[in-house]
């Protein structure tokens, strides 16, 4: 999935965790989600919480015994034209962050 919203690009894959019930359908809600946000307003200090916030809330309303995992990467550009991402690894109950970038706007 990839979606651009504002300045930032959201490139995601989830694949539902095999053997759990309905899991296609829980990879395709979280990635619905993200593809649905809109990030025209966000700071780049909101970003992590306004994606895990998202997270969340599709986590909430997937059927019971549906699962799956989630690696996505956000990209932008500041001002200067300097690149930017922060990726994010969800399976096994952890949310994964890793950022190269100083936080810059």
């Amino acid at each position: 999935m990839g979606a651009s919203s504002g300045r930032y690009t959201v490139i995601a894959v989830a694949d539902g965790v095999s053997g759990g019930t309905n899991s296609e359908l829980a990879s395709e809600h979280v990635l619905e989600t993200l593809r649905s946000l809109d990030l025209t307003e966000v700071k780049t200090a909101g970003l992590d919480s306004t994606i895990e916030n998202a997270i969340i809330e599709a986590n909430r309303t997937i059927p019971e015994g549906a699962s799956t995992t989630l690696t996505a990467v956000v990209i932008w550009q500041d001002r200067q034209n300097r690149g930017h991402a922060r990726f994010y690894q969800i399976g096994d109950g952890m949310v994964l962050l890793s950022s190269g970038d100083k936080g810059a706007e």
